[in-house]
């Protein structure tokens, strides 16, 4: 027996002994068990897209289609269409892997994405990872991109013969599921091969030349001599008198009574952090009247690491290696006048404070989006066996896959640390044009 009032001296208890058996005691506490994290899911196959061209005819040609029926199954059944199917890309299409175009006959959903005619079919051949397009759209989405291309990987079978996985996508296009303007806007390309294009234009002041996806010149909703294309051409100009001119900080008078700031600053987030040198400029004007806006995102393939300028403005050589520390993007194109604005690049930073937190989860998900593809990309590189090699200007040949992935992952990390001292400290030196 234990009398309580014995273990506290100067307190008074009642004159009663207690049996220790009698006092009700807790429940056990029983400590909870971690959960294991979910394993991420590797890939035993992915969607198979066969493509069957009438009489087996070759697509050799990026002006020509060729008639052919799709076959698109997956783990949601089999989906098959009638279409047509030709090449596509500039420089992408001399390569062996050749990206192609797909238009189907009657507008129909792929891989769960808006239904469409038009779809594209990207060969990633200079992408050995087979994750840069994955990354920029990610982060496209991540940064509050009015659109981002849908995309999934595929392993393509043409006339019979296994091509590897290619990317099936949305086409750059003016529709409500994808660049989704008005009927009197506009979808424009700064185009290093605009010479190619049945129209385009050059401003006066930065000599750009602009190609149109919207409207579209091979179908003469806008030619050389239509109001539209005065009107597109003169906005430009005008544009470019106020970005260029001695009040170009000035909100009435100068840049920002033309261009949405907000989307210039946000294109140039995603792919200065990217380290991308070679994306596509694409241009929005909703409607007459609207501020210019610069999305979507597209073209991620001299992206992380993979390419570098050299020492005059061309590619660098390989073997090299991409800096990590430098900046592809404050010195070109209109980022070099935008930045010499301290209010455009305090907007840079607003949007940088936003998105840096997200950025550790980010790179979780992308390392789990390569792991799903660990098994089924051997067949890829059994049927281009390319690891070893150095590929047009890619500046890295690592000899395995998993390499690969390790590289880029580990570009963006750094990228990541060097931005964000690079972006608090910008403005001490100014950039040259």
């Amino acid at each position: 027996m234990l009398t309580v009032a014995a273990c506290n001296p100067g307190i008074e208890y009642p004159d009663e002994v207690i049996d220790p058996g009698q006092i009700e005691q807790p429940e056990p506490v029983v400590p909870d068990t971690p959960e294991e994290p979910p394993q991420p899911v590797v890939l035993e196959k992915l969607p198979q897209l066969e493509i069957t061209t009438v009489g087996g005819a070759a697509v050799d040609s990026k002006e020509d289609y060729v008639r052919a029926t799709i076959r698109l199954s997956g783990d949601n059944g089999t989906l098959e269409a009638e279409g047509k199917v030709r090449g596509r890309g500039n420089a992408t299409w001399d390569y062996e892997k050749k990206p192609y175009k797909i238009k189907l006959d009657e507008k129909m959903s792929l891989c769960g994405f808006p239904a469409d005619r038009d779809w594209v079919l990207l060969a990633e051949y200079c992408d050995k990872s087979l994750m840069r397009t994955a990354w920029m759209c990610a982060l496209s989405r991540l940064a509050g991109m009015p659109y981002t291309i849908n995309y999934q990987h595929i392993d393509l079978t043409l006339n019979g013969e296994y091509l590897g996985i290619y990317l099936l996508a949305d086409q750059v296009e003016r529709a409500s599921h994808r660049v989704n303007i008005s009927s009197d806007g506009y979808l424009f390309e700064n185009d290093n091969y605009w010479y190619n294009e049945p129209l385009y234009f050059s401003t006066a002041t930065h000599h750009t030349y602009f190609t149109f996806k919207y409207p579209d010149a091979d179908d003469e909703q806008i030619t050389r001599i239509s109001d539209n294309f005065y009107y597109i051409r003169d906005f430009m100009n005008d544009m470019e008198t106020a970005l260029y001119g001695p009040d170009f900080c000035d909100p009435q008078m100068g840049y920002r009574a033309y261009l949405d700031a907000e989307s210039f600053a946000r294109w140039y987030l995603v792919n200065e952090l990217l380290g991308n040198y070679d994306p596509n400029l694409y241009y929005v004007l909703d409607s007459p009247g609207a501020l210019l806006q610069m999305w979507p995102l597209w073209d991620a393939e001299w992206s992380l690491g993979l390419a570098a300028r050299g020492e005059h403005g061309g590619w660098a050589s390989p073997p090299a290696t991409s800096p990590v520390e430098f900046s592809v993007w404050s010195t070109e194109k209109y980022f070099a006048r935008l930045m010499k604005d301290p209010w455009f690049v305090d907007l840079i930073r607003l949007q940088w404070a936003d998105l840096k937190p997200l950025l550790p989860e980010f790179r979780r998900q992308m390392h789990e989006k390569a792991i799903s593809l660990q098994k089924v990309q051997e067949a890829n590189f059994e049927r281009w066996p390319l690891l070893d090699e150095y590929v047009s200007v890619g500046l890295i040949a690592l000899g395995s896959w998993e390499a690969e992935i390790a590289y880029i992952e580990d570009f963006f990390e750094k990228r990541v640390e060097w931005f964000d001292r690079f972006i608090s400290g910008f403005g001490t030196e100014e950039p040259n044009e």
